[in-house]
């Protein structure tokens, strides 16, 4: 396995620090920057009351020797010290890991305060990114994304990740500067501060992606205030929420023990709907010599329930109204409207236009009632076979099919959302009400912190750490996320006259989501394990009054991190799995246990009553288990004596593991090392900032997996072979990063500043089109700008320019497309594409050896194949080019970014304070590789000659299977994602809004001078968030009607801008001596009654896509301090 050394530099450094240290060790006393802050009466030290005074600033204890008041306060550089004005928190360890005036600092950060968090009744990353700068959260935008199938999938689902820092990318998350998933939610409980890093920042997060950093400062134990804290939180969804926070001194100075519990319900607008989460966090902190500390962290994370949809679905019952509210009988294969019959003889695969029977005619249909019981389950195409999964006759259930306007229009990439309330009440159902979250996190983080050293001139520390993350997650997400294949959240009307055995439809005009091929549980587990060393040598002499104090300050960090990741994810689908006749019963343990057709479910899941045709219910998950299973077929179907032969047998409805691309195991190992020197020079006049690192990554992808059959036929996964990974070699990959940024002050008040900095991630092995690696993803950022401090620190501006690129990509459509084109020539992840030409070709030629009596050899084989595809061999023989699942085929694209911030903090008082932020953004998707368009320029002429042997027709018209021609699949599949996304290249991004601005604000009345107690007891705040138009799509350069095949970049399609109202008021008084009590109220989105917002529109305008923003919300709460 592949490692890598730490760069020289950093050994040859640390001997000479240490010998630096020796040389000039002084007598111990506090650091001239703590005393000018602190030391208020000027005798060199901190007193009692001086010690408490910054104690009471930082928040958290400082480390002293109780014994005498003259000894020396000892700061850790680890340590965030920062006396915070209002929302104003003048140090971060986000710049260089060791505490930092944020002014020294030319990258962009942006520090979020605990006043700030609770003033506004922020919980979450989400509440977050409301008022930060360069941010976007659920709150104002939608992850919304249309797949190669033209299915929106909703990521807001997945709150945690559905976020935007400078309209790249979701950002990454870490906690005290340890990567983490992200799997347990920011939450105030557990953190004392929140540090926003925009754009790449190799310093801190070298790995990752280039949109930025979120990182939690955490909280810890006090070693000198016993604290009680207990805190209830009520809101207008219905949700609440009660927290508890107890700190003891256990011995006064050495050693404390902090503890809180959350339990929180968090309910939305949108019913049946709502989240349970508790939380059980424990902190300690000892300090048994004044200058070593010790940590101890751990944290507990639960989350059980269902969210509601933040988008609507597609619509399928507008067009079935126009077109008359049209009816299918099953058994005639006959359409009527009003009563009439449509002519036209009709098949299981050729049917009117306002009906399909595309995916349910080649599943089982499961009719899911709005109270959860199944009302039918079955083939949903009749057979003539002693099997169900005969699938041979024309009696098949249709579905409703949205209005026909993707028909004609490549560039319309998906079909409308239902928009009328008549049809949806989009406001109060919650139509995601089948899924079903469960997950919990832990957190496990361990410190020490070691002075060796602390004098005027001389400071040396060593930091050591360790951090754990174990978590598991088992959700069930039908609604909002696009199965492997095939579109799904489709709103429909039961338009099916009769079953397919000739009883009644009890279901029928009624509305429904239909799903297929949905995952129907997904989750596993995942652990993250890093240990980190840092070795930090400061040298000050700036006093010095030789020549020597032109060497300014010098800051220095060495650093080393060990990580180690495993994870696994796991695809649980909804399947027939009892043993009959025709489904074997399945023993042993197998690569691969190759499940009926039949076996998969397509889901009916049933949101109303027959009156109306609206859906006014939430769906209701079923219970998996023993029902009836009824199939069979017609003897002379379509005749007038034709006769139904049906059997019902019991069977069983279970989840059964799924091997697909969305199943992975793997291990990484990762090791880095890097260093940064911080400088300052010239009186503090210019402060320097250069990083480099060093990242190597070792991973092992899964080897070949086996399941199990248990007794009752159900296949689950063996997880003992999951852990045997692939017995190839170690997959390596490693890169170099750099931060270098410098801030000139030429005026005391004037900072100029300018910063580069870039990020690696690897992603493991993976390839090409033509299988040729691809390069690891890489962001590169460049920031300038200044800053003014004026009026004593009471107004700080920062403005900053920068240009972020996100280079190599593979998350968005061209790996998509690629993965899609390739399905064409090889085999498809769920194996269900007929067509694809290697499988053909290899058909061909082993039936026609066998007519002429040889049996061709693999190798025989794969050379006959490339012979007749015209492709070279090594794509019938390399393991990678062999990757059914798609996991090792990708292609990339770039992301790039540019835009300005301008962040003014304003506290003209110690009672009123203003934090006020405004930008200037665009996002662009600035190159797709051309690699797709090389392939598909290529390969189109082979396709459209290749002639089947067998049946002497055109491979690329035929419909194997009664499934789609290849030529069908390519250009509803493969051409029109392609032309949309290479008519998109250079344009904006999705809802990038060029203009933002926040004005958050909170007064204290005491600020007044009023003699009435009671006024002096109120704080009142708000805030004003403001968005400019959004480009949600570009007009074409034809006009509809006509077939628009270009767009025009000059004439986007703009959401209008948007103007959100916040409001708090909050009071304080005392219950008793002893209880503190402040309750406080809060109205978000004062002006918002509930509406749709557009986030996609087609070419001429339409839109077709939009967000569900909810009305808006009071919260009430109560804290009480003992």
């Amino acid at each position: 396995m592949n490692s890598i050394r730490f760069p020289a530099l950093i050994a040859r450094a640390g001997g000479a620090l240490l010998f630096a240290t020796v040389s000039f060790a002084q007598t111990p006393t506090t650091d001239p920057l703590t005393l000018a802050k602190y030391d208020t009466n000027k005798n060199g030290r901190l007193d009692p009351e001086e010690v408490a005074a910054m104690q009471a600033a930082r928040g958290t204890p400082a480390v002293i020797d109780n014994k005498s008041a003259d000894q020396p306060v000892i700061l850790s550089p680890f340590e965030v010290v920062s006396q915070d004005r209002g929302y104003y928190a003048s140090s971060t360890m986000s710049g260089t890991r060791l505490n930092s005036k944020v002014e020294d600092l030319a990258s962009s950060i942006s520090v979020v305060t605990k006043e700030q968090m609770s003033d506004f009744a922020m919980l979450d990353i989400n509440d977050i990114f409301l008022y930060e700068a360069g941010t976007e959260g659920t709150g104002t935008y939608t992850q919304f994304e249309v797949d190669r199938n033209g299915s929106p999938t909703d990521n807001s689902l997945n709150p945690q990740g559905s976020n935007r820092v400078r309209g790249v990318g979701a950002a990454n998350l870490s906690f005290a500067n340890f990567e983490t998933s992200g799997r347990m939610p920011i939450d105030p409980s557990v953190l004392d501060a929140v540090e926003i890093s925009r754009g790449p920042n190799s310093t801190v997060f070298g790995l990752g992606a280039a949109a930025g950093t979120v990182n939690m400062a955490p909280a810890s134990a006090n070693l000198t205030r016993d604290r009680s804290q207990t805190s209830m939180r009520w809101d207008s969804f219905d949700g609440y929420r009660a927290s508890l926070d107890i700190n003891r001194v256990l011995l006064r100075n050495k050693l404390g023990v902090r503890g809180n519990a959350v339990f929180q319900h968090d309910g939305y607008v949108r019913k049946p709907s709502g989240t349970d989460t508790r939380r059980f966090n424990t902190m300690i902190r000892y300090q048994p010599f004044k200058r070593t500390t010790l940590t101890a962290s751990h944290f507990y994370f639960h989350i059980t329930g269902n969210r509601p949809n933040t988008t609507p679905p597609r619509d399928a019952i507008t067009g079935w109204i126009k077109a008359g509210m049209p009816t299918w009988d099953p058994v005639t294969t006959t359409a009527k409207i009003n009563g009439v019959r449509v002519p036209g003889t009709f098949t299981a695969s050729t049917l009117p236009v306002f009906f399909t029977s595309a995916s349910i005619r080649d599943q089982s249909a499961l009719f899911v009632n709005t109270d959860g019981a199944i009302g039918y389950w079955g083939p949903g195409r009749t057979s003539s076979t002693a099997t169900p999964e005969g699938r041979n006759q024309n009696i098949v259930f249709v579905n409703t099919t949205p209005e026909q306007i993707r028909a004609t229009q490549p560039l319309f990439s998906s079909d409308p959302s239902v928009t009328s309330k008549s049809i949806y009440d989009w406001e109060h159902v919650n139509l995601a009400a089948m899924n079903r979250i469960n997950e919990t996190t832990l957190m496990t983080h361990l410190q020490i912190e070691q002075i060796f050293l602390e004098t005027r001139r001389h400071l040396l520390a060593l930091q050591a750490g360790y951090f754990r993350e174990a978590s598991r997650r088992d959700n069930r997400a039908l609604y909002g996320t696009a199965g492997s294949s095939g579109a799904t959240g489709f709103l429909h009307i039961d338009a099916n006259e009769r079953m397919v055995d000739g009883s009644p439809n009890p279901f029928f005009q009624r509305p429904y989501l239909g799903f297929w091929n949905s995952k129907g549980i997904s989750g596993g587990p995942s652990e993250r394990e890093t240990y980190r060393a840092q070795l930090a040598y400061r040298i000050d002499l700036r006093q010095e009054k030789s020549l020597l104090r032109w060497a300014g300050m010098q800051q220095l960090l060495g650093y080393g991190e060990y990580k180690a990741n495993r994870s696994r994810t796991t695809i649980w689908r909804d399947m027939l799995v009892s043993p009959h006749a025709w489904n074997p019963t399945r023993t042993g343990t197998s690569s691969n246990y190759a499940p009926l057709n039949t076996a998969f479910t397509y889901y009916r899941y049933y949101v109303g009553d027959n009156q109306g045709f609206n859906a006014d219910q939430g769906p209701r998950d079923f219970t998996p288990g023993i029902y009836p299973y009824r199939w069979g077929g017609w003897t002379n179907p379509g005749a007038a004596n034709a006769t139904p032969n049906f059997v019902t047998e019991q069977a069983k409805l279970a989840p059964d593991f799924w091997f697909d691309s969305t199943s992975t195991w793997d291990k990484a190992i990762l090791r880095t090392g890097g260093v940064v020197l911080q400088s300052h020079l010239l009186s503090d006049r210019i402060v320097s900032t250069f990083g480099f690192r060093q990242d190597a990554r070792d991973q092992r992808q899964r080897g070949t997996p086996l399941f199990r059959a248990l007794p009752d036929n159900t296949v689950v996964l063996d997880y003992d072979s999951t852990f045997n990974l692939n017995p190839a070699d170690w997959v390596h990959a490693e890169g170099k990063t750099k931060t270098a940024g410098v801030v000139v002050k030429p005026l005391r008040w004037l900072n100029l500043h300018y910063n580069q900095s870039d990020s690696f991630q690897p992603q493991g092995y993976a390839v090409g089109l033509y299988l040729g690696p691809l390069p690891d993803p890489t962001g590169h950022g460049n920031d300038y700008g200044f800053s003014l401090n004026l009026f004593g620190g009471k107004l700080v501006l920062r403005a900053n320019k920068y240009e972020t690129t996100q280079i190599n990509s593979r998350n968005g459509s061209a790996r998509i497309i690629a993965q899609r084109v390739r399905n064409l020539d090889f085999d498809s992840p769920n194996g269900n594409q007929f067509f694809n030409l290697a499988t053909r070709a290899a058909s061909w030629v082993t039936n026609a050896a066998a007519l002429q009596g040889r049996t061709l050899t693999s190798d025989q084989i794969n050379q006959e194949v490339a012979r007749v595809t015209k492709l070279d061999v090594s794509f019938f023989t390399r393991p990678e080019a062999r990757d059914v699942q798609n996991e090792l085929v990708a292609e990339t694209q770039d992301v790039t970014a540019k835009g300005v911030e301008v962040e003014v903090h304003w506290n003209p008082t110690a009672f009123w304070t203003t934090k006020f932020n405004v930008t200037k953004q665009e996002s662009i998707d600035s190159k797709l590789a051309p690699a797709v368009s090389q392939w598909i320029n290529e390969r189109l002429p082979i396709w459209q000659s290749i002639i089947d042997p067998e049946i002497n027709r055109p491979w690329w018209t035929e419909r194997y299977n009664g499934t789609n021609s290849p030529s069908q699949f390519f250009a509803s599949s493969v051409k029109t994602p392609y032309d949309v996304a290479v008519a998109n290249q250079g344009k904006s991004r999705p809802q990038i809004r060029k203009y933002r601005m926040n004005l958050s604000t909170s007064y204290r009345l005491a600020g007044l001078g009023l003699e009435r107690e009671w006024i002096k007891r109120f704080t009142l705040g708000g805030a004003l968030r403001w968005e400019d138009k959004a480009a949600i799509g570009y007009y074409g350069v034809e006009q509809f009607p006509a077939v628009i095949t270009t767009l025009d970049p000059n004439r986007p399609i703009y959401d209008q801008q948007r103007l959100y109202l916040d409001a708090f008021a909050s009071y304080r008084l005392k219950l008793t001596k002893k209880i503190n009590t402040t309750l406080q109220l809060n109205v978000r989105n004062i002006q918002e009654n509930g509406r749709l917002q557009p986030i996609s529109a087609f070419p001429d305008g339409t839109p077709n896509a939009y967000r569900i923003v909810d009305p808006r919300q009071f919260i009430l709460s109560a804290t009480f301090d003992l």
